[in-house]
């Protein structure tokens, strides 16, 4: 059984994909309309725009009845009603709208934060996928170079040219073969479940995938994603939103300083005399102990904490890219590597022996054994480009 693939040439099952094949955009925007994770966030903000429109509402007029000295010298005394109003002074209703405004804000930061997650981990669930796919495939064909040095040893085996010893160690490895490929599976079936649980949909049939770990992997600066995070990142508004928060609850705290005034106005009838009377009564709370400088003192210090909490974001933001960075660079770096200085030498070193088989030089079982290390080593690059598409997917998930 003779293997006459090129080496760098991808297998044809493992590149082609349907009509019908899932992609990642399709993916992607099943994600973002439907994930419960992301309902909840929008849920979230139409729950503070009922905030922010109760925040606007004033006080409701009271109405009152009166009856005193019911009975007395057999009348029905003093009858009458009362309609009072708080007025909400120092503009207070418009300033706790603007502490709402900012929340709103910040759940809608917190529902891009939360988009970017998703997104991030449907790439991620696929790439698995497409890994572990085209990994089963490269452990079949390295299932059958192994049968086939088997069945070829048996025979040189039965001729006397090796010994039984060379038989058993390569069943072992037919073994071990076949051991990784059932391994392989199993991590293809485990990547579709996390896809379909990342997707939000778990009853996500499995299907063909659209591949793109051969697609060229974008060179990525420190400094370019740096700027990208500090223009971009919905996260760090996110933090800073908290300040805008804080600001705008110190102005609606300040504002309490000045009470509101209460308006009354009624009638009375007297039953006995037949006279109507009326009333007017305008009522303002006496600040004389609660000021409210205790809340305006504790906004104050919130608006501080603040400032410091969106540092320290910023700093944690930076220190979570540079892992994801370093991740990326690496695994860029080794792939660059291989292209340059390792995968010319191994299509050299296998031109020569496919030429020195010929001549009846070189043994078939030693031009299989390097055509398994050459599935070998094309199984372990994949593995790189899949770590490559990994972090950049983990790098933009940092900014919109």
């Amino acid at each position: 059984m003779k293997y006459t693939f090129g080496i760098f040439i991808l297998i044809a099952a493992l590149s082609v994909t349907t009509a019908d094949a899932y992609t990642l955009s399709e993916l992607e925007f099943q994600a973002a309309s439907s994930h419960p994770a992301l309902r909840a966030e929008l849920q979230k903000i139409q729950g503070l725009q009922g905030k922010r429109l109760q925040a606007g509402l004033g006080p409701n007029p009271v109405l009152s009845y009166t009856g005193v000295e019911i009975g007395n010298n057999g009348a029905a005394g003093f009858q009458g009603g009362t309609i009072s109003q708080e007025i909400v002074t120092a503009d207070k209703l418009r300033k706790d709208q603007r502490v709402v405004d900012q929340e709103i804000l910040a759940a809608q930061y917190d529902y891009s934060v939360m988009r970017l997650i998703v997104i991030k981990e449907v790439r991620q669930a696929a790439y698995e996928v497409m890994l572990t796919r085209r990994t089963v495939d490269y452990n079949e064909k390295i299932c059958e170079i192994v049968k086939y040095q088997l069945d070829k040893s048996e025979s040189l085996y039965k001729s006397g040219q090796i010994t039984l010893t060379d038989i058993y160690q390569i069943r072992l490895e037919m073994k071990n073969a076949d051991l990784e490929l059932q391994q392989s599976k199993i991590a293809y079936w485990k990547a579709w479940k996390k896809l379909a649980f990342s997707v939000g949909n778990p009853d996500l049939p499995a299907d063909v995938m659209e591949e793109v770990l051969d697609d060229p992997a974008e060179k990525l600066e420190w400094e370019d994603i740096v700027a990208k995070l500090n223009n971009r990142s919905p996260e760090l508004a996110r933090a800073q939103t908290n300040y805008l928060i804080a600001s705008a609850q110190y102005h609606a705290e300040v504002a309490k300083q000045t009470p509101n005034v209460t308006v009354e106005a009624g009638f009375q009838y007297d039953c006995a005399s037949r006279y109507t009377t009326g009333l007017v009564t305008v009522s303002v709370p006496f600040p004389l102990r609660n000021k409210n400088q205790g809340a305006i003192a504790q906004s104050r210090a919130q608006i501080c904490q603040a400032q410091s909490e969106t540092e320290s974001a910023a700093l944690a933001l930076q220190k979570r890219l540079v892992d994801a960075f370093m991740s990326y660079k690496s695994a860029y770096e080794q792939l660059e590597y291989f292209k340059t200085n390792i995968e010319p030498d191994l299509q050299k070193t296998l031109n020569a022996l496919q030429e020195g088989n010929n001549r009846g030089e070189v043994s078939d079982m030693q031009l299989q054994a390097f055509k398994k290390d050459i599935l070998t080593q094309q199984k372990n690059m994949l593995q790189i480009k899949a770590q490559i598409k990994t972090s950049e997917a983990e790098i933009n998930a940092f900014f919109q």
